[in-house]
């Protein structure tokens, strides 16, 4: 949408509209959910700029240091949410387990980039 609106399109907007999608079996599995999950931390994270500020408030090695110990925390707890009964909770605490790693694998990305200028 920002394109088109850089291009110079005029957004309108249409409370009725009516938007038919097409999912793919394949969209549904729970892998696809994760990867999906996981990409919305990275987004979470670049658009944000949480790594930025965090970054500014904190010396980097410190502030890296810790983001690695929240990773780690992170993969531990999906590992043994993975190994308890099957529940809509628990899926859905696994899943959002999957945007906290994407959002602190971008923001060390983001980090290791603002070190290298």
């Amino acid at each position: 949408l920002h394109e088109l609106f850089h291009r110079g399109c005029r957004m309108v907007y249409c409370p009725a509209a009516s938007v038919g999608h097409r999912v793919k079996p394949e969209d549904c599995r729970i892998t696809s959910f994760a990867g999906r999950m996981h990409s919305h931390g990275r987004g979470r994270a670049r658009i944000h700029g949480i790594g930025e500020r965090y970054s500014q408030a904190h010396p980097s090695a410190i502030w890296r240091g810790w983001q690695h110990l929240k990773w780690l925390r992170t993969k531990i707890r999906m590992m043994l949410l993975q190994q308890l009964p099957a529940s809509p909770t628990r899926t859905e605490e696994w899943l959002w387990q999957h945007s906290e790693i994407g959002w602190i694998e971008e923001s060390l990305q983001i980090i290791e980039r603002m070190r290298l200028k």
